[in-house]
């Protein structure tokens, strides 16, 4: 399991990744592009037991609050 905040920004966003005990695995600026969450993807496979549930809810969570304005 890893825990990961997003610093969401108009240009860039900083994304920090957190193992199971609470230390930092991953700090990272990416840009607010595609190529930006393409790093974003490539961070969390590389610390995640199973990826494709991890970029499913973190996708899900980050949608539903940029959307909440």
């Amino acid at each position: 399991m890893i825990f990961v905040g997003v610093d969401w920004a108009g240009a860039h966003h900083d994304i920090c990744v957190l193992d199971e005990t609470g230390a930092v695995v991953s700090k990272k600026r990416i840009p607010d592009t595609l190529a930006g969450v393409a790093m974003l993807h490539e961070i969390l496979a590389k610390h995640a037991d199973n990826p494709e549930e991890v970029l499913g809810e973190l996708y899900r969570k980050v949608v539903f609050d940029a959307s909440a304005g």
